[in-house]
């Protein structure tokens, strides 16, 4: 966390252009009198709040509070996110051996072991795929 002390505000959220820094959370300690509203331009750029002087220390510590929760919480999302991604890869990979090994086993039942021919079953179902088709064209 960068807590820098700035006699005038900082604008347009110059300090996180860059995307390796747009995580580290920055509070800007300003001596200026009186709330001036800053741009929302600033809140965009990253994790970004302010304090006024005179600081309250238990205003400061209970800001800094949350950054740090916030920022441990981001982290521990990424890393959820990372193993979810894995494990949903490992998912697509057993699931392409799945329907491979259902495959070569609808063929293994649909034909006869000794003579490779279609059995009953296979059989079967060609007559129900011919009739449908005759069916639908109209050849009966």
């Amino acid at each position: 966390m960068i807590l820098p002390w700035f006699f005038l505000t900082f604008r347009n959220g110059k300090k996180h252009e860059k995307e390796k820094t747009r995580h580290i959370p920055i509070l800007f300690l300003t001596t200026l009198s009186g709330r001036k509203k800053f741009d929302f331009k600033d809140y965009e750029s990253g994790p970004i709040d302010y304090l006024y002087d005179p600081i309250d220390p238990i205003v400061l510590r209970s800001k800094v509070n949350i950054f740090t929760e916030l920022y441990i919480q981001k982290k521990l999302l990424n890393k959820q996110n990372a193993l979810l991604e894995q494990k949903e890869q490992e998912l697509r990979k057993v699931k392409i051996q799945l329907e491979d090994s259902n495959r070569k086993l609808e063929n293994f039942s649909s034909y006869d072991s000794l003579t490779a021919l279609p059995n009953l079953r296979r059989f079967k179902e060609l007559v129900d795929l011919d009739w449908r088709r005759s069916i639908r064209t109209g050849r009966r």
